[in-house]
C-alpha cells in the first residue's frame, strides 16, 4: 500500500527539498500543507507538482492541523522561529511560541493516527555551553520540540534530523564586498579557526528524510 507523507513547510526551503526528492522518486503519495494553499509560492509548486495533494493547516489551529494530517501515515514537520506571527509573539513575551507551533503538530499527529514523526531539530545551546547562552530562542524551541516527540514515544514514532548552517545564507545574511566588481567575498564575524557545518538545503534535505522512510529501523 502506498504510504501518505505530509510536508510541513512545503514553500520553505527544508520542505520544498523533501517535497522535490519524495515526488522525483515516486512510490509515495504526498500532501503538502500550507497556512496558504493560494498563495503564490504554493501555486507554483503545485503547477510543478500536479501530483501533489495540498491542505490549509495553520500551526497555531490544531484543528486544522488534525483535519490535515487524518489518514497520513508519516508526517515531515519543520517550525520556523522567524516567521513574522512567531517573532511578534517572542516579542510580545512568549519566548515558547515556536515550541507552541510544534506541540501543536505533533498533537494534532497523535489525534489523527499518523505513525510517525520526522522533525528538523536542533540542539539546546543553554545545555550544551552549560547555561551561558541560554537565550538562543529558535534552538531552545526546536529541543523542547523534539523532547516533547520523545515524551510521546509510545504514541507516535520520532526521527529527528540536525542540519547545518544554510549554504543559501551566504547570499541571503552575508555582507557581499563591492569593492571589486569581479570577485564577491563573502564575510562573517567568526574565527578564522572556526569550523563550520554546511548543508546545501534544497538538494540535500530530501534524500535525508527519504533514507528515513526506506530505513525506519536504522
Amino acid at each position: 500500500m502506498t504510504k501518505l507523507i505530509a510536508v510541513i513547510g512545503a514553500t520553505g526551503l527544508q520542505g520544498g527539498s523533501v517535497l522535490k526528492v519524495l515526488h522525483a522518486a515516486g512510490g509515495y503519495k504526498l500532501r503538502a500543507l500550507s497556512r496558504n494553499p493560494d498563495s503564490d509560492s504554493a501555486k507554483g509548486l503545485a503547477a510543478k507538482y500536479p501530483n501533489v495533494e495540498w491542505a490549509q493547516a495553520d500551526l497555531n489551529d490544531t484543528s486544522s492541523l488534525r483535519k490535515a494530517l487524518t489518514g497520513v501515515d508519516a508526517v515531515f514537520v519543520v517550525t520556523d522561529f522567524f516567521q513574522k506571527d512567531t517573532l511578534e509573539k517572542v516579542a510580545a513575551g512568549d519566548k515558547d511560541a515556536e515550541f507552541a507551533q510544534g506541540k501543536n503538530v505533533v498533537d494534532a499527529a497523535i489525534d489523527a493516527g499518523v505513525n510517525s514523526v520526522i522533525y528538523s531539530s536542533l540542539d539546546s545551546m543553554k545545555q550544551l555551553s552549560d547555561g551561558k547562552y541560554a537565550g538562543i530562542l529558535h534552538f531552545e524551541g526546536k529541543h523542547k520540540v523534539e523532547e516533547y516527540i520523545s515524551s510521546k514515544a509510545d504514541k507516535i514514532k520520532g526521527y529527528f534530523i540536525y542540519l547545518g548552517y544554510y549554504m543559501e545564507n551566504y547570499v541571503r545574511f552575508s555582507r557581499i564586498s563591492p569593492e571589486d566588481s569581479q570577485t564577491v567575498e563573502f564575510t562573517m564575524p567568526l574565527k578564522p579557526t572556526t569550523k563550520v557545518p554546511l548543508v546545501d538545503t534544497i538538494n540535500d534535505t530530501g534524500h535525508v528524510v527519504k533514507y528515513i522512510l526506506e530505513h525506519p529501523e536504522e
